[in-house]
């Protein structure tokens, strides 16, 4: 029997597809000319995005601690591992977050390589004597948090191991896919999350679970010791013990998150650390010390940090994307006659729209004044000929608003029909 042909639909995934090579060098796609401009284009887009003051790009650290604790809860039987690889990620990005918040703080300090390593002869600690204090103190927390961290990335990902392998039915191929993505081979020069994992650690985590996983179906007994792990006296696996390193890691980054984000001029550090003080910006006289019937705002609340200054850098003919922005629209004629039958037609739109508020708000006082008139009618008989000359009067004078009403439309309607016969 002859091999039947099935034609295939082309993906964006394989070599036919429309964005392929092949498919760029056809002569149905863009010429060479065009399609060198348009890299030029993105070139300069992509430039141009990248100076733009810098925007916060990571999520919030009061979202991601939510989220972490949500996901790695204290009950080992409630931890959502299905969510734990996102938990990863968010604990990377808050890694990544207070080391920036601190390198950002240092330079809005001024404190250099060279400050920190001989500041016997350094101008800020001579003017400034508190900032080295604070500069110290604050590494000491860095390498606290940068110790916690470790603990929590080799742990968390020790359990997310063990819990896919103690799901059934075992699945093998998955746990080694699993295994990949959070124990990626290494080669030497690779770079490693802390300073306390280096790359032969690692490599030795890798290859332990490799042999647990190979021989997880003969010997299920093998995940015991790695479940006691780090157990306390009295806890049934080392899970508990985990979960308050994960709690003191968090509380600790946020801590030190907050801390730089306060501190934006030398003078703000003073002996006992940094001054987490909030000022409204308005003076009303001497200060006599706080009141005791008004609210003290607490050390939570802190000033929003200084805004970039803009670039005024910039040509006076604008940037590239703004003249590319003029000149998209050169070469295109506009017609006068199109312009003005266009804002006539929206001048009209305009008059009608009031006419037809008038006209409502008309319609609305007459009917309230009706209604005031026959309650007035219900309550009281005696003054029913004013109240009947009233409604005649009011009645008249609507029918002449209404009147004038129609002419002003018909009156539009005419000037329409004429513009648009010219």
């Amino acid at each position: 029997m002859a091999p039947s042909f099935i034609p295939r639909s082309p993906s964006i995934f394989s070599r036919n597809s429309v964005f392929s090579k092949n498919s760029r060098d056809s002569k149905s796609s863009f010429d060479a000319s065009s399609y060198d401009t348009n890299a030029e284009f993105r070139a300069y887009l992509s430039k141009t995005v990248a100076e733009l003051s810098s925007q916060p790009c990571s999520l919030p650290p009061s979202f991601i601690i939510n989220f972490v604790r949500r996901c790695f809860c204290l009950d080992l039987s409630h931890v959502d591992f299905a969510q734990a690889l996102s938990a990863l990620d968010y604990l990377r990005d808050l890694q990544a977050r207070w080391k920036k918040e601190i390198d950002a703080a240092f330079n809005r300090l001024n404190i250099t390589a060279q400050d920190a390593s001989d500041p016997q002869h350094s101008e800020v600690a001579r003017k400034f004597p508190n900032v080295m204090v604070w500069y110290k103190d604050i590494s000491n927390k860095a390498r606290m948090i940068d110790f916690l961290y470790t603990q929590v990335y080799v742990g968390l990902r020790r359990w997310i191991l063990v819990n896919q392998m103690m799901l059934e039915p075992f699945d093998k191929a998955n746990c080694l896919a699993l295994l990949n993505t959070l124990l990626p081979p290494l080669h030497r020069d690779s770079s490693t999350p802390t300073q306390q994992l280096s790359t032969a650690i690692l490599g030795n985590h890798r290859d332990t679970f490799f042999k647990f996983i190979t021989n997880f179906e003969s010997d299920p007994s093998i995940l015991e010791p790695i479940m006691k792990q780090g157990a306390r006296p009295g806890d049934e696996n080392g899970w508990p013990a985990l979960y308050d390193v994960v709690d003191r890691y968090l509380n600790a980054a946020l801590e030190m998150i907050d801390e730089c984000i306060l501190i934006n001029e030398p003078g703000q550090i003073s002996k006992s650390g940094v001054q987490r003080r909030t000022d409204s910006g308005i003076s009303f006289g001497p200060d006599f010390g706080p009141c005791p019937t008004i609210f003290q705002p607490s050390d939570t609340e802190k000033p929003l940090p200084h805004f970039p200054e803009p670039n005024t850098g910039t040509s006076k003919h604008g940037s590239l994307l703004e003249r590319f922005a003029s000149l998209s629209t050169w070469g295109k004629k506009k017609d006068p006659r199109k312009e003005q039958q266009r804002q006539q037609r929206e001048q009209q739109r305009e008059f009608e729209r009031s006419l037809r508020k008038m006209q409502s708000c008309r319609e609305f006082n007459s009917r309230s004044s009706s209604t005031k008139s026959t309650k007035s009618t219900k309550t009281s008989a005696k003054f029913n000929a004013t109240i009947s000359f009233d409604l005649t009067d009011d009645k008249r004078r609507r029918l002449i608003d209404e009147a004038q009403a129609r002419k002003a439309v018909d009156a539009a309607e005419a000037d329409q029909s004429i513009g648009q016969a010219i």
